[in-house]
């Protein structure tokens, strides 16, 4: 077994919650930094170096990567833009990385930037909050890189210590339920749809609506808000458009109830989950959880 010695710091006064680690005979300093604690922080050492950090919403799982010149302005900024309610652009607390001598250049974070964006992308394990996919890999020199690969490898251990890790996590011994070209397990009390999934595209289902439906009006709103859901996962890279216009899931996707799972799976509102999802011997979820 491979033993790594991290020292760490943690307040236990007024700023309850920071932590500050490091390893061994690096300049690496990672910092954990609860949300409400960003104004708090701006007399700390080397907080306003350049830096890669991590927005992370403990809620969803959300993840955000990015890189910047100054930590301290750059979190102030994301603080006053994510809205704290709305669940999906939130994050409860930053795992920022920096450099003791300010050793950082924009040629490093740039690099560090796409290569965590890329693993956000291929993890099935986060919910990528990054609006810009960044494909296109920074030009770096041959001397550059194994400095680089070695500042990653010292970072993804920090971050495993701080609970994140952009493994594919592989799904073993779960039961798989369909509904429509969707499938799913149900795991602690929510309904898990499984990437490669297909759920058909809304807007089509929105304008055959019949205008004089008693209930159109609430019909249309309940539309609305799937359609602004599934322009928010698009953005987020949970989902994409494929060559039938509808969404191909892309990480597995989890919602609060088997219904609400229901609703994207078949396209419509007001379907109930415990009946619809069934599996390959067609029982329904509530013959397999419920009775």
């Amino acid at each position: 077994m491979k033993k790594i010695v991290i020292q760490t710091l943690v307040d236990i006064d007024k700023l309850k919650g920071f932590k500050i680690q490091k390893l061994n005979n690096r300049n690496l300093i990672c910092l954990e930094i609860p949300r409400d604690l960003i104004k708090f922080i701006k007399d700390q050492t080397n907080i306003t170096n350049s830096s890669i950090y991590f927005l992370m919403n403990e809620e969803n799982n959300g993840l955000y990567a990015g890189q910047t010149d100054n930590l301290f302005q750059r979190i102030n900024d994301h603080n006053r833009t994510f809205n704290q309610d709305n669940n999906n652009r939130n994050f409860t607390k930053i795992i920022a990385f920096i450099d003791e001598n300010n050793g950082l250049s924009r040629t490093y974070i740039d690099y560090l930037e796409w290569h965590y964006i890329s693993e956000l992308k291929k993890s099935n394990s986060w919910i990528r909050m990054n609006s810009q996919p960044r494909d296109k890999k920074p030009t770096i020199s041959e001397f550059e890189e194994p400095l680089l690969l070695d500042l990653i490898s010292s970072i993804d251990i920090l971050l495993f210590c701080n609970g994140i890790s952009f493994e594919v996590k592989q799904i073993k011994n779960k039961e798989i339920f369909s509904c429509n070209k969707a499938k799913a397990i149900f795991e602690d009390g929510q309904l898990i749809i499984l990437a490669d999934s297909i759920l058909p595209n809304i807007d089509e289902r929105k304008d055959k609506i019949n205008p004089d439906n008693n209930y159109y009006k609430e019909q249309i709103k309940n539309f609305e808000s799937m359609i602004s859901q599934f322009e928010e996962w698009e953005s987020q890279g949970v989902v994409e458009k494929n060559n039938d216009d509808d969404y191909k899931v892309l990480i597995d996707l989890k919602l609060w109830s088997p219904s609400k799972a229901c609703n994207y799976a078949k396209g419509h509102y007001a379907t109930s989950g415990w009946t619809e999802w069934k599996n390959e011997k067609g029982q329904t979820l509530d013959e397999v959880y419920r009775k």
